[in-house]
């Protein structure tokens, strides 16, 4: 099963929308990008858990990246990954602006936290059956 990586594209009009389309062309269907006027805004959608990370474009292109790293560990090291690729040489400044907590910075409190329930669903299921 695909899922997609919701992410933001924040800057002017014109140039957010050419960098959007570089990105959905660069992984075709693994990524669903939007537009975000502004850093603020794009903000907003990555602490309402709308996306998982916003690039922020500047007059020279990229200028930096946002990520809520809380919502998926995981997706803040691929949009890591592509940012520094997209930077092409050059380094990408990278802000957290949803960190994961200081004692789980990998989430793994509640994959923990569901493994009880998971195990408890198997032995219904399989007394059912």
């Amino acid at each position: 099963m695909a899922w997609k990586l919701s992410r933001t594209v924040a800057g002017a009009a014109p140039a957010a929308e050419a960098f959007a389309a570089r990105l959905a062309q660069a992984r075709p269907g693994a990524f669903e990008v939007t537009t975000a006027p502004d850093a603020a805004a794009a903000d907003r959608r990555l602490l309402d858990r709308e996306a998982y990370g916003a690039f922020l474009l500047g007059p020279g292109g990229l200028a930096g990246v946002h990520l809520a790293s809380a919502a998926s560990p995981a997706a803040a090291q691929v949009l890591t990954q592509v940012a520094q690729a997209a930077g092409e040489g050059r380094p990408v400044p990278v802000q957290d602006v949803a960190p994961a907590a200081a004692g789980d910075p990998r989430g793994a409190a509640l994959a923990a936290a569901l493994l009880p329930l998971i195990l408890t669903s198997l032995v219904a299921g399989a007394l059912l059956a």
